[in-house]
């Protein structure tokens, strides 16, 4: 975040003291860590039900957008995978815009 800090117009540099902005910075584990932390979980179990299957549901999404991110040839079960995780989170999110 520092190197992003660094290519930033001035006036945008406070902005990334947030943690609206931080969180544009979170790869999908560190997301996934702070969301099943043992300290913020009870605010997310009402919407993703088990850290068992979000995790599946994580992996599912990091394995097909790090076959993307890196060029590497993806199979139609990682796609599909991929898809189902896409789909699984967009429902539970759903849910809670709703």
């Amino acid at each position: 975040m520092a190197a992003a800090a660094r290519r930033l117009p001035e006036e945008s540099a406070p902005r990334l003291a947030t943690f609206d902005a931080q969180l544009e910075y979170f790869d999908l584990r560190e997301l996934q860590d702070v969301i099943t932390s043992k300290s913020l979980w009870p605010r997310f179990e009402s919407t993703f039900r088990t850290k068992e299957t979000l995790a599946v549901r994580f992996s599912q999404l990091a394995e097909l957008r790090n076959a993307i991110r890196h060029s590497r040839t993806l199979t139609n079960v990682a796609i599909k995978d991929g898809e189902a995780a896409i789909l699984w989170f967009d429902s539970m999110l759903g849910r809670v815009q709703s």
